[in-house]
């Protein structure tokens, strides 16, 4: 239940592939968790796969982060 869900940090920094389904799910759990006012960043490292592929998406900046611990700073983490 998103309801239930507090600040959501996602890490995508070992994902080796990642194709259009799963930028349409990451896309709509976003979605779903912005409307409810959830804060959620995914973190994807500098360079790779996942953050390429998001990239290329034009995925929304706002919520792509480098590292963990920054990821979780910007949502007060």
């Amino acid at each position: 239940r998103i309801e239930a869900a507090g600040k959501v940090l996602i890490d995508l920094t070992t994902v080796s592939f990642l194709d259009s389904a799963g930028v349409r799910l990451l896309d709509a759990l976003v979605g779903d968790l912005n409307d409810h006012g959830k804060p959620t960043r995914l973190v994807v490292g500098e360079t790779g796969a996942a953050r390429m592929t998001l990239q290329l998406c034009a995925f929304r900046e706002d919520v792509l982060a480098t590292d963990l611990d920054r990821a979780a700073a910007d949502i007060g983490g």
